[in-house]
């Protein structure tokens, strides 16, 4: 499945391991994210395994954790202890406990930390806490499976935000590796495509309230005469609301970021780094981001490209208005 976390895991197995003996575990049929159409084409010689009969649930994530554990507890203690097990996610934690080898530990969001927070606003909000009540026991458990993990594996973060976090929260130390981009393939690709589209406009990739699409929608409601394209992993087929265009997820970053005059990142969680607002930092598209988690790390903490009031509409609208 194609995201920030997953590419960003893909590359380092490409440098870190031996790409003869990588082998990837998924769940079969995986259903979340439009997961099916947003495959990563990794090299053949990569060997992947599927589980079966999983529990997939669309809403309680910690639920169909503690439902598939002891699956995962199984298919783990099975495993080959000489092998390295590199991992990340929800089901991260049982799979290192009940692993008897070496472990790596990505750290990729505030959800690995298990941080729990109830982003939204009005009656969504108390929705959300009687949802959040209701996962209770199942996230209990999942906390606690995370505490053993992180003490008993090797843990990566991707920015010195997270690695700070994780010092707070658990007193674990680790170490930082940032999100790998090929910047001259980036760079060359993008010089065959950004001439392509001629009508050009403001740039959002996400799909959820903690990617800042409510913060997107309104910033676009407020700005009627600029064009707007909107990368979801929800949509099959483009179309167009108002000023807003509304694009599938593209598998080459390139295909992204041809449309825009400017990349906005206005993300309202903590964002453990920033893959899009990297990408389109080094290929010297205008970006700004939302002052939060390791956001300012992706852009190399250039105050210019830093919104710090980010949940005010009006500086978003100020200072695209600038850099446009």
């Amino acid at each position: 499945m194609v995201g920030g976390a997953e590419k960003s895991t893909y590359e380092i197995l490409k440098q870190e391991s031996d790409i003869n003996r990588i082998r990837l575990l998924s769940f079969s049929n995986l259903k979340i994210f439009n997961a099916i159409n947003n495959k990563i084409d990794f090299p053949s010689n990569w060997r992947l395994n599927l589980l079966n009969n999983m529990f997939q649930f669309q809403r309680f994530f910690y639920y169909e954790y503690l439902f598939n554990r002891n699956k995962i507890k199984r298919h783990f203690k099975n495993e080959d202890s000489n092998q390295i097990l590199y991992t990340y996610s929800i089901y991260a934690p049982i799979a290192i406990n009940s692993f008897q080898g070496k472990s790596k530990l990505f750290i990729r969001s505030e959800s690995d930390l298990a941080i729990n927070n109830n982003y939204y606003k009005g009656i969504k909000k108390y929705f959300k806490y009687i949802y959040m009540i209701l996962e209770w026991p199942a996230f209990y458990i999942y906390q606690r499976d995370l505490k053993k993990a992180i003490n008993k594996s090797e843990v990566i973060c991707n920015s010195e935000y997270m690695k700070n976090r994780l010092k707070d929260l658990f007193g674990k130390d680790s170490k930082v590796i940032y999100p790998y981009v090929d910047k001259k393939r980036l760079q060359e690709d993008f010089l065959q495509v950004q001439t392509g589209v001629k009508n050009k406009g403001i740039v959002f990739i996400g799909d959820s309230i903690i990617k800042g699409v409510k913060i997107a929608k309104e910033i676009a409601k407020n700005m009627p005469n600029k064009k707007f394209y909107f990368f979801s992993r929800f949509v099959i087929k483009s179309y167009q609301e108002q000023n807003i265009i509304y694009m599938p997820w593209q598998k080459r970053e390139v295909d992204i970021y041809k449309y825009a005059k400017i990349v906005i990142v206005p993300s309202i969680w903590e964002e453990a780094y920033g893959r899009v607002s990297r990408e389109a930092y080094i290929l010297n598209i205008p970006v700004l981001v939302s002052n939060i988690g390791g956001l300012p790390e992706s852009v190399n903490k250039q105050e210019e490209l830093i919104i710090n009031n980010y949940k005010n509409i009006n500086e978003w609208i100020q200072r695209i208005e600038k850099n446009i």
